[in-house]
């Protein structure tokens, strides 16, 4: 059977860059090692306890593909809470990217630079999708300017202490005078604070400070208000 034959210039470079000879070369050769590449002799050689103190060059990081940004759902639809976060995760890859380009012992200014433009597109992309979800979820009735929020609290909370009031005025006598039977005042105070708190809640719709109504369905429904 003839002996196999490998190309001369393959084999002379791969014992130059591990330090074997031609003939260990050519067995590595018969035993399956692709001679072209150069990753796999320095990992064979290595396997075997030798190092030839050759360091290939690192390969760059595939760049960012901005096509990701299209197979996201839309701001407004099912799953882009889900997708947002998808999107925060690869932040936080590029970012480790960058900085190990960065911290490299033979940082070299081609990746780096790289990895920085996939980081800037990245971030870019990200900072535009939370503000897109941000804002339908705004619309979508899911969020509401914090402005918004505090002075619906405080017109609650103002006429909340004026049902209270009320209720003090014109109850508490009545309360006072079942002061022997603890359940029958219990029952008596709840049932006048819940028609006092009724009446002013409904005075508060046509007040300067008008409960807003997603604060009022809260109120109605913790106090069991038709």
């Amino acid at each position: 059977m003839p002996i196999k034959k490998y190309p001369q210039l393959l084999v002379s470079r791969a014992a130059k860059l591990t330090g074997k000879t031609k003939n260990t070369i050519r067995r590595w050769a018969k035993a399956g090692i692709n001679l072209a590449d150069d990753e796999q002799l320095l990992s064979w050689n290595k396997e075997r306890g030798h190092n030839s103190g050759v360091t290939l060059p690192r390969k760059p990081h595939k760049s960012f593909d901005l096509k990701i940004l299209d197979r996201v759902p839309g701001p407004g639809e099912e799953g882009a809470a889900a997708a947002l976060k998808r999107l925060q995760g690869l932040e936080r890859i590029f970012y480790s990217r960058l900085i190990g380009e960065l911290s490299a012992t033979e940082s070299q200014p081609d990746y780096v630079t790289a990895s920085q433009r996939d980081y800037d597109r990245i971030t870019e992309s990200l900072r535009k999708y939370e503000k897109e979800v941000e804002l339908a979820r705004r619309d979508l009735g899911h969020l509401i300017p914090k402005q918004e929020a505090q002075d619906g609290a405080r017109a609650a909370a103002l006429w909340m202490r004026l049902a209270w009031r009320m209720w003090l005025s014109s109850s508490l006598p009545d309360i006072f005078s079942l002061a022997n039977d603890a359940r029958a005042a219990k029952a008596k105070a709840e049932v006048t604070f819940h028609d006092i708190l009724a009446v002013a809640l409904e005075r508060s719709k046509d007040a300067q400070f008008k409960i807003p109504d997603w604060a009022m369905s809260v109120i109605k429904e913790e106090f069991h208000l038709n």
